[in-house]
């Protein structure tokens, strides 16, 4: 136990040593400053935009903390601005590699929590100063495992002044490493590993450098969530209701919101991640080291401006590709120069203005805001008088028999209303609920909140068969045109107490156009909406029907040459066909006429030629097996002889009337070229 305790008292007297180093060196160099939230930018494109304003004095650094996760957005978005003379110096943050990987880069690895001993045996080599009865100096020799009555042991052996000395751990009370680098190394060490106590938090330290007390300010981004909106409507009596409007704001950080001033802005700006945090490393070519003999000394012309320091130089010895990426490099280089000169905030104008662009709109909350780390809030937003329309809403897809009831709300406001939910109230009670999206002042929205159970819609349906309504001809071929027609009659009818205006939304059918009426109330990108009053129960306009007629326009093309006799029948029979196209259909009917009767004749005696054909071959396979003398065989060979004779006919009229159908084939193709009639 004894010995525990002299191992403890070591360990605790040199992390006081490197913490009291650490204060050493704080006071000489940067004083700490802090720096508080004082506007918060919300966007619904789910991004916040955090603003700090304070004061720093002569040279300091503000240190703030972050999730892993929200570097990147810091390294993309950072903004820091030193007033009054200073300047920002440098941005420092922690690394992404792993604790572990840190730390063993530093002399003295403390990765696995090394004891006193193994730490000292990391530091061979290194002057310390021990304290046991006296103070010792001397380097590290090393440390070694020695047995001591009933248990293990440590000595640290020295070379020191007067040699070689080999001290009892557990008899030094104190050690001092006499490297100053050495101990500002395990401060750093020790720092990261209080760190690591949160793991998911990075530092993010900024450097300010100036003289006197001066106006800071640092802004950045970070994901935050989308806020959202949400509406009370209580209706009146006439078309003037009552709005109230709520912002939902979530603060999911780690910090208090504390009096900041805080803007909701609404839009689509494009945002996006990118992994700046991660080190990307290029793959470079390996090349083979060049060895060759000796040759003959040259002499070189003078450089062509391109520089004589150690960059240009490298740059004459790479190969041209390398040496134009250089060239690019080195210019980059003088540009970042003069761009370190220029001052952002000059020349430099806001791209949008609250209520003067359409792209964003803001809600800026008049009093400061107070919202607890991981708390939310309610913020209104609206609140007044607002007009609207009752309205009942007719949808078969939504309800087959009833409408819902509903209001055509208008934005007589000069304020933007985001989408959001609707809780609806009427005559002092619940009605229903409902949502909305983007009203711009001036707009309006069409909102349902329950079923009206006064009112009953009855759907049907009629459709017509086509009706030709033009036939032209043009180089050969029929274009005709046909309507095709559908009815839909709305039967309406109110058991209510009061009028009704119903909307009846229609799906808009692609391909099919609106007759009747000849224009819809409104058209949306997927309805019509009509409107129709519908008088109260009791009186004579309780009941209505209305119309709805579609139409859809057919086209078809024929090929003359390839229409048959019937379809040309049928064509002649419109009534819609103009004296001119049947004129050319009957002339056309007429030349296909004669075709067809050619065609067929030649069918027909082709028919007679393979009758003949097959017959013959029948009577000279039985010719084979008789006696030429014989009586069969000689009557064999006078049908043969008839045959071939009707043969040589056959063929000669075959001739002759393909030579005719070739004739009005391309009498018929020489007429239909030129055809054009309308």
């Amino acid at each position: 136990m004894k010995k525990k305790r002299y191992i403890s008292t070591i360990h605790l007297a040199v992390i006081a040593a490197l913490l009291m180093q650490a204060s050493i060196l704080t006071a000489q160099g940067e004083a700490e400053s802090t720096i508080p939230l004082s506007r918060v930018v919300l966007f619904s494109s789910g991004v916040g935009y955090f603003q700090r304003d304070g004061h720093v004095e002569g040279n300091s650094t503000v240190e703030l903390k972050f999730v892993t996760s929200q570097i990147n957005d810091i390294l993309k978005s950072l903004i820091l601005r030193d007033f009054d003379g200073g300047n920002i110096s440098r941005v420092n943050f922690s690394s992404r590699d792993p604790l572990a990987k840190t730390l063993k880069s530093f002399t003295i690895d403390l990765a696995d929590n090394p004891g006193l001993a193994a730490i000292l045996n990391q530091a061979r080599g290194e002057a310390v100063e021990l304290t046991t009865s006296e103070k010792i100096e001397g380097r590290i020799l090393g440390v070694e495992r020695v047995q001591e009555l009933e248990e293990q042991g440590y000595n640290i052996n020295l070379i020191t002044a007067r040699g070689l000395q080999s001290i009892r751990l557990v008899e030094v009370t104190e050690i001092r490493f006499l490297k100053p680098s050495l101990e500002e190394e395990l401060h750093k060490a020790l720092s990261l590993i209080a760190e690591e106590h949160n793991r998911d938090k990075k530092n993010v330290v900024l450097h300010f450098t100036g003289q006197g007390k001066r106006r800071v300010s640092i802004g950045y981004l970070v994901e935050t969530p989308v806020w959202k909106t949400s509406y009370r409507l209580v209706l009146g009596d006439n078309n003037s209701h009552f709005l109230q409007g709520w912002a939902i704001v979530e603060n999911t950080t780690d910090e208090d919101w504390q009096d900041v001033e805080l803007f909701l802005v609404s839009g689509e700006p494009i945002s996006f991640t990118m992994d700046l945090y991660r080190p990307i490393y290029l793959r470079r070519p390996h090349v083979e080291l060049d060895i060759r003999g000796s040759v003959q000394s040259q002499v070189y012309d003078d450089d062509l401006g391109y520089g004589t320091d150690a960059e240009g130089l490298i740059a004459e010895s790479a190969p041209p590709a390398m040496f134009d990426r250089r060239m690019a490099a080195k210019k980059s280089l003088a540009y970042s120069r003069d761009e370190q000169e220029m001052d952002l905030t000059k020349g430099v104008e806001s791209a949008a203005r609250a209520g003067t662009t359409g792209e964003f709109y803001q809600y800026r909350i008049k009093a400061p805001v107070t919202i607890a780390r991981q708390e939310s809030a309610m913020l209104p937003i609206v609140s007044r008088e607002i007009e609207g329309e009752r309205i009942s809403i007719y949808n078969e897809g939504v309800y087959d028999r009833h409408p819902l009831n509903g209001l055509l709300l208008k934005n007589s406001t000069e304020i933007y209303l985001t989408g959001g939910p609707i809780t609806v109230f009427d005559q002092g009670t619940y009605a229903g609920d409902s949502r909305i999206l983007l009203i711009p002042p001036g707009g309006e929205r069409l909102i349902s909140y329950s079923v009206d159970l006064d009112t009953e819609v009855k759907v049907e349906r009629k459709t017509k068969g086509d009706t030709m309504v033009s036939v032209k001809i043009i180089h050969g071929n029929l274009f005709s045109k046909s309507i095709r027609r559908r009815e839909l009659t709305y039967i309406i009818k109110n058991r209510g107490a009061r009028e009704r205006t119903i909307l009846l939304e229609q799906p808009v059918d692609p391909g099919w156009q609106l007759a009747t009426p000849a224009k819809a109330e409104e058209r949306t990108r997927s309805h019509y909406r009509f409107k129709v009053k519908v008088g109260a129960a009791g009186g004579g306009n309780s009941e209505k029907s209305f119309k709805v007629v579609e139409e859809k326009s057919l086209s078809q093309t024929i090929v003359l040459s390839n229409m048959s006799s019937k379809n040309i029948e049928f064509y002649l029979k419109a009534e819609v066909i103009s004296k001119g196209v049947k004129d050319a259909l009957a002339k056309l009917s007429s030349m296909k006429a004669r075709l067809y009767s050619t065609e067929a004749e030649i069918k027909k005696l082709q028919q007679r030629y393979r009758v003949i054909s097959t017959d013959q071959k029948r009577i000279r396979d039985n010719m084979y097996q008789l006696n030429e003398n014989s009586k069969l065989y000689k009557r064999y060979v006078a049908t043969l002889s008839e045959q071939e004779d009707e043969i040589n006919n056959l063929l000669v009229r075959i001739e002759e009337l393909e030579n005719q159908q070739r004739e009005e084939q391309d009498a018929v193709n020489q007429y239909l070229l030129s055809l054009d009639v309308e």
